[in-house]
């Protein structure tokens, strides 16, 4: 079966792995769909990452605003229990996604973004925030030690894991 995504205007196959397994993540993906942000089937993840390739995610989901850390964490609970793999994306930087894409559901965290100050001269950036708006953050603030990340690509988050 052929699926034409609307915003890529790209033409991809629904993955053979039988329908069960398939509507299973839909349901799972979209529990929540109203405070979900995005879900998109079939997702291509060249438009998600840095070196623009890769073939279609599943599910892809990018949580948004205040009801990302709870919508994380019963996705990767319910997902953890069904048995539906879940793979995290930061920015999509220094990822070489294969043309076969991405089994399961794509946890995006570019919709968790921003910071919080936690006392004099500390920020608490989200795991979605670019570093590179880090970085300038920290310097509109007059703090330092955040420089290096200037001009770089990619999240805190996916920072944070490398």
């Amino acid at each position: 079966m052929v699926y034409r995504d609307k915003k890529s205007k790209s033409k991809t196959l629904v993955r053979r792995g039988g329908f069960g397994y398939y509507f299973r993540m839909i349901k799972i993906a979209g529990f929540k769909t109203e405070s979900a942000g995005f879900i998109r089937y079939n997702e291509p993840m060249a438009l998600h990452t840095t070196f623009k390739v890769g073939g279609p995610a599943d599910v892809w989901v990018q949580p948004a605003g205040v009801e990302f850390p709870g919508y994380a964490a019963e996705l990767l609970r319910t997902a953890g229990e069904a048995g539906v793999p879940v793979f995290i994306l930061g920015g999509g930087a220094n990822i070489a996604v294969s043309d076969a894409g991405i089994r399961g559901i794509v946890l995006d965290t570019g919709g968790w973004t921003g910071y919080e100050a936690s006392g004099e001269g500390e920020l608490i950036f989200r795991s979605g925030t670019s570093v590179n708006a880090a970085a300038e953050i920290a310097a509109e603030l007059g703090l330092t030690g955040l420089e290096f990340l200037a001009g770089m690509p990619g999240t805190i988050g996916g920072a944070v894991w490398m």
